[in-house]
């Protein structure tokens, strides 16, 4: 069976690139697999090495750099190398190869996995995760982009140019000191929230992932820690104003109810995707195609399951860091991924040294935030500090609250500043209140 290809448009791009040396720039995103027919992948690495070689590109000289690779016939090198009048159309032409290329990776990946499946000794979560990921890879390869630099200011001006700050608002986390800093989630960029544990990383990032949804964003939550009916409990207890214990009870009074059905009501609206399955790269990502989302959360980096099983337990951590990274890159989107503190951090204020288990965590984000419970020392320094919003009597409402003080700490900004903020955790709301600066 013959699979999909052009012997016109492979001959096209060969014998453009002959005529002019300057549609390199166009004919180098491609690779010898783009061509079908292989007396043209054999003309195309001839060319290729002669490029690299920086030697001149001429019939003879193609023709005697085929002999290093593999003998052809000088008649047929000619006839396609002659083919071509002009390069004005040299851009269509590398479109079809790489569609047709596209469509072939397609047929024999597919057949690939399906040959697999009818192996009935091969688990099948695994057929499905393999193909996902390279069905992935095919499709990045797909949209590949230019690397001149002229082209990349040419997308950059067209993005400032067009730049809407109400479309921009829309990745606002909804904590306004947070927002003062950050100017809200940024495509392209991982946001790493990192903590002890009962400090409030899960019940932060819902409150961020509520906020955005609310603005008609599509978010992701990937959650390795709780189940899909814990977080639901969670979110009703946050934006219904529900003691989180009488939920887990169900010692519910009337006045829940009536809040319970007016709170589903208006959740339900929310293009809030809640997943507890996905626990690899491949599954996450496929999860993120399925629901186009526009943010993505994960609920935690140590809960995910590595592709090197046999790596020790640094490098999984790096791999799986820096894959999410690739996550954020290859889909445009924000990745706020939750991350636990080594124990080191327990009643000091934490550093970036303190990110459990890789520095490659530190060395991938973005933006790094840390949620800390301050020591009795660090209360008394921040009491004293006249820019603090802490006071003596805001510590003393909060105990009676039986609420907590939390330092919402950005360590790293990679474009721009750090600093740092007091927010009070409702542990019984699972919500973190902000305060206006005295």
């Amino acid at each position: 069976m013959q699979l999909p290809h052009s012997a016109e448009a492979e001959q096209a791009v060969l014998g453009a690139f002959l005529l002019d040396k300057n549609t390199w720039f166009g004919i180098q995103k491609l690779k010898n697999e783009d061509f079908y027919i292989d007396i043209h992948q054999i003309i195309f690495q001839a060319m290729k090495n002669l490029h690299e070689k920086d030697q001149p590109i001429d019939y003879i000289q193609v023709f005697e750099e085929t002999k290093n690779i593999k003998p052809i016939d000088l008649v047929y090198l000619n006839e396609t190398l002659s083919m071509v009048a002009t390069t004005i159309n040299i851009e269509y032409y590398i479109k079809i190869l790489k569609e047709k290329a596209v469509r072939r990776q397609l047929i024999q990946e597919c057949k690939s996995a399906l040959n697999r499946a009818l192996k009935t000794e091969e688990d099948p979560t695994s057929i499905k995760s393999n193909l996902a990921q390279t069905l992935d890879n095919i499709s990045f390869e797909e949209s590949q982009v230019s690397d001149r630099l002229q082209d990349i200011f040419s997308k950059l001006y067209d993005e400032l140019e067009t730049y809407d700050p109400k479309e921009a608002e829309k990745y606002y986390t909804g904590l306004p000191d947070l927002d003062r800093l950050m100017a809200g989630l940024h495509q392209e960029e991982v946001t790493v929230v990192a903590a002890r544990p009962a400090t409030g990383k899960t019940a932060f990032a819902l409150q961020i992932a509520m906020h955005i949804a609310a603005k008609k964003l599509k978010v992701l939550l990937i959650s390795r820690e709780m189940s899909q009916k814990q977080m639901a409990k969670r979110i009703l207890a946050a934006k219904c104003a529900i003691d989180s214990m009488r939920l887990r009870n169900r010692k519910l009074e009337d006045e829940d109810w009536s809040r319970i059905a007016k709170g589903m009501g208006l959740l339900s609206n929310l293009s809030l995707f809640i997943n507890t399955t996905a626990k690899s790269i491949p599954e996450i990502k496929a999860k993120v195609r399925e629901t186009k989302a526009d943010v993505l959360i994960i609920d935690y980096l140590q809960l995910l399951e590595p592709s090197s099983k046999n790596a020790n337990r640094e490098q999984q951590v790096s791999e799986l860091s820096r894959e999410i990274k690739n996550i954020s890159l290859d889909y445009k989107i924000p990745v706020v991924l939750l991350s636990q503190l080594n124990r080191a951090a327990d009643g000091r204020r934490p550093s970036l040294a303190d990110l459990r288990e890789s520095g490659a965590i530190e060395q991938d984000a973005n933006n790094v935030i840390f949620l800390h419970l301050p020591n009795r020392n660090e209360i008394e320094a921040a009491v004293k500090d006249k820019d603090s919003i802490v006071t003596d009597n805001l510590i003393e409402q909060i105990k009676k609250r039986q609420n907590k003080l939390v330092e919402v700490i950005l360590a790293k900004q990679r474009d721009g500043n750090t600093g740092d903020f007091y927010m009070e955790y409702v542990p019984s709301k699972l919500t973190f209140k902000s305060y206006t600066r005295r």
